[in-house]
């Protein structure tokens, strides 16, 4: 998936390994940081409220959150 390997791809290292808690400011950064690859807002509400146990957590939700907005986002310039 291009977005989530985006998030590689930004340097995000801190957040990437095992074990390490992401509370939502971390999670908004991140997002920040995607912003930049998708080139769009992406509304802070796809966080889960309270944050994510660790990065596999923060990605199996978010990734198609994502995902859907970047469709979302695609089908409106093509329409």
């Amino acid at each position: 998936h291009p977005v989530v390997q985006a998030v590689y791809c930004k340097g995000v290292p801190d957040i990437m390994k095992p074990g390490i808690e992401i509370d939502s400011h971390r999670a908004v950064r991140a997002l920040v940081s995607l912003e930049d690859v998708v080139k769009f807002e992406i509304p802070e509400t796809v966080i889960k409220e309270g944050g994510y146990a660790d990065f596999e957590e923060m990605k199996a939700d978010l990734a198609p959150k994502l995902l859907g907005l970047c469709e979302k986002k695609r089908k409106k310039e093509y329409a």
